[in-house]
């Protein structure tokens, strides 16, 4: 298996503006993360930029809602997860149906962002899932001190939301 350090993010359409949040938070937090919106760029093509960012990603970081688990692509994605043996941190941003819940994701705990557009709330899981990733051993963590990268982060992932949802 071809590891590169960094967790490949999964999330459908409609919770994008909560997964740029998280994947700027987490590259912030110094968490190398793969997000198509954010790593793909202009005259790439999208699906062997995705299919590649699969293949050599440490492990996979759903965003599990009733939206992606019931989705054909986030399927595909969890199915892909399992039959290569990528590790799985699952992020439960809204309630899913018992019936709907993936089997490749079993029984995994995962980190519950209910109720996120609290700040104070979106900090305290967004620390517990940093130190996941961080314990995890899987994901290469790289701390950088500088302020600029952060906020270019954090600025380019405004953006994105405001082009997502003009």
């Amino acid at each position: 298996m071809s590891q590169h350090g960094y967790v490949y993010l999964c999330y459908h359409k409609v919770e994008a503006a909560f997964a740029i949040q998280l994947a700027t938070d987490l590259l912030n937090a110094d968490i190398q993360v793969w997000m198509d919106v954010l790593d793909i760029e202009e005259g790439d093509e999208w699906y062997l930029s995705v299919e590649t960012a699969k293949q050599n990603c440490s492990a996979f970081l759903p965003i599990m809602s009733p939206d992606y688990v019931t989705s054909s692509y986030g399927q595909d994605e969890l199915a892909f997860a399992e039959r290569t043996g990528k590790l799985v941190f699952p992020v439960l941003l809204r309630p899913v149906n018992a019936a709907d819940w993936p089997a490749q994701v079993g029984y995994r705990q995962y980190v519950d962002f209910d109720n996120w557009q609290d700040p104070q709330t979106y900090a305290g899981h967004l620390e517990r899932l940093v130190a996941v990733l961080k314990q995890s051993g899987v994901v290469k963590y790289q701390p950088d001190a500088r302020l600029e990268p952060r906020y270019f982060r954090s600025l380019t992932a405004m953006i994105e939301v405001h082009k997502t949802f003009r």
